[in-house]
């Protein structure tokens, strides 16, 4: 796409050059004089069989403007079109970035707002706004420059052209219209992109531990394909608004050229046409520029950062970070036991969560955490699904430390389902499958066992069903029942429920801890919660007030009882 931009740009150059080339022979045949036999356009004119004639060479300037405004039109709508292949490739660069790599120490240091500026199309267009409006003045003045020299030669072609410009504003006028109506379309497609943005960033523990990077990251890029090819038209429209009304002018100029028969006629004003041609032949294109700047300048005027900056210092980043890693191991083997030897963690120097915590937990058994707000519970979680790396003591799984299993096999083998349920702007079935390939028979079990399904099947579309954002088209627990079917889909090894049955009723949430406990009782399940009723359904209850800081400390934590 480059280089045929780069040929047509060139090509129509060339034509341009033709074009005030053929001015030469056409001044020397209308002053009567003769040509040599060596000049350049008689050659090629009598070569295809015509003579070099004021008539002849007359239609041959025509043509080569007319030729010289389209190919302009097709190398601005191909550089248009390679403009936005190139947000698009950046913004998903830098979506794709921010989903996979950023730690959460980073994604909290910043808003969600920053990073949505970061990966739109704003932030190649803002850099160019300085330029753009330095570029505007000169351009301007150039045309009006332009005008007044033709309206000096000529005031009746003066009138004409302001006849012309006003023709082309009403022009402009029909095409602010339509984009207006892109511009609707455009925008509902850029709220359902941000959305998705922010509903991957609300929901990045979700996707990370169900590793769902691709399904995320492939629908962003399928979304922003369709907005880019809205832009596209906004484009098209802006530029057939400005050379269509030029294209017909010259279109015009060319059948009269055809059509008038006198060439002495021709010939008597022939350096004033000359001289007419020359300043139209360049203002054209100038006042086309300066309307192309100006249109830029309004619809860029935005302020964000530059893209491709931030990508080279993220990659910098993760080179650094990868070259200190040895590659992971699978883990392919079932997890049968995973336990906590004097865990330590902090989120900062001045922010101790974990003080050589201490804890097993093994297969076929179902654990119920419970301790104040704030102890560290969900933390926890965040260190199985190595969100975050101990910065004292292991982790075990299975006898080997947790830090050499690759964290995307770990997340596959430990599902964890959230106290605030994370629902996508996108169909239920695709809200439960989350990128993983899977048949309606498996999510409608999955649903079965949170006690969903029923409420799906009721709706008109069931299961085709669009959440709206936030889950604001679905109760909240619907949402949760909904996130506890995503995390039943996958059979996995190690089931964790952080405060994930909170928002249903009393027999509902019964209901479904029961087919939980049925469905994974040669598994690990862990309740991190503040309901004590659950107490009577697990297998042990652990305090965690004496889990954290149980250095040297045994199993003697756990309490057991007998469900």
């Amino acid at each position: 796409m480059l280089y045929a931009t780069l040929a047509l740009s060139l090509l129509s150059i060339g034509v341009e050059l033709a074009a005030m080339s053929s001015l030469f022979p056409l001044a020397e045949v209308a002053a009567a004089r003769s040509l040599p036999d060596s000049a350049g356009w008689p050659r090629v004119l009598a070569a295809v069989g015509f003579s070099s004639s004021v008539h002849v060479l007359l239609v041959l300037l025509f043509v080569l403007l007319f030729l010289r405004v389209l190919t302009l039109l097709m190398s601005n709508v191909l550089i248009a079109w390679l403009n936005r292949q190139l947000i698009a490739h950046f913004s998903s660069q830098a979506f794709s970035s921010f989903i996979r790599t950023l730690t959460f120490t980073e994604v909290n240091e910043r808003s969600i707002g920053y990073f949505i500026n970061l990966a739109g199309d704003e932030a190649n267009r803002t850099s160019q706004i300085v330029i753009s409006l330095t570029r505007l003045v000169p351009i301007a003045t150039l045309s009006g420059l332009y005008f007044l020299g033709i309206a000096y030669k000529s005031p009746s072609v003066g009138l004409a052209v302001v006849l012309f410009i006003v023709i082309a504003g009403l022009s402009l006028v029909g095409a602010l219209r339509l984009s207006h109506r892109l511009g609707t379309v455009q925008r509902g497609e850029s709220h359902a992109l941000n959305s998705h943005f922010m509903d991957s960033f609300n929901s990045l523990r979700s996707v990370r531990a169900f590793t769902a990077e691709d399904f995320v990251v492939s629908r962003y890029r399928t979304m922003i394909a369709g907005y880019v090819r809205t832009c596209f038209r906004v484009d098209l429209v802006n530029n057939l608004a400005r050379f269509i009304p030029m294209l017909a002018l010259l279109a015009i100029g060319v059948v009269g050229a055809v059509a008038y028969a006198s060439s002495q006629a021709i010939a008597t004003s022939l350096p004033f046409l000359i001289v007419i041609l020359i300043l139209l032949m360049r203002f054209f294109p100038v006042l086309g520029e300066s309307v192309d700047v100006f249109m830029k300048v309004v619809t860029d005027l935005k302020v964000s950062h530059d893209v491709s900056h931030i990508l080279e210092q993220s990659h910098a980043q993760d080179l650094a970070r990868l070259a200190k890693i040895e590659a992971p191991t699978p883990l392919e083997e079932v997890i049968r036991s995973v336990e906590l030897n004097g865990v330590d963690f902090s989120y900062g120097l001045d922010r101790p969560v974990l003080n050589g915590a201490c804890l097993k937990f093994t297969a076929g058994q179902s654990y119920m955490i419970v301790g104040p707000s704030g102890a560290g519970k969900s933390t926890l979680v965040d260190l199985l699904l190595r969100f975050y790396d101990t910065t004292g003591g292991t982790i075990s799984i299975n006898d080997r430390d947790i830090r050499e299993f690759d964290p995307a096999g770990l997340r596959q083998r430990i599902m964890v389902v959230e106290q605030h349920a994370r629902v996508f702007n996108e169909t239920i079935f695709n809200n439960i499958a989350f990128g993983r390939s899977v048949s309606l028979g498996q999510v409608r079990q999955a649903c079965g066992l949170a006690c969903v399904d029923e409420d799906i099947m009721r709706l008109s579309q069931g299961y085709d069903t669009i959440i709206s954002y936030q889950g604001g088209n679905i109760s909240g627990g619907q949402r949760q029942r909904i996130a506890l079917a995503r995390g039943l889909l996958t059979k996995s090894d190690v089931l964790i429920l952080d405060e994930a049955t909170n928002a249903l009723d009393e027999q509902t949430r019964r209901s479904v801890i029961s087919n939980i406990l049925a469905e994974y009782q040669s598994r690990i399940v862990i309740f991190v919660t503040h309901d004590l009723s659950l107490a009577k359904q697990v297998t042990a209850v652990i305090d965690w007030r004496d889990v954290n800081g149980a250095r040297r400390k045994s199993q003697d934590a756990i309490s057991s009882m007998e469900g």
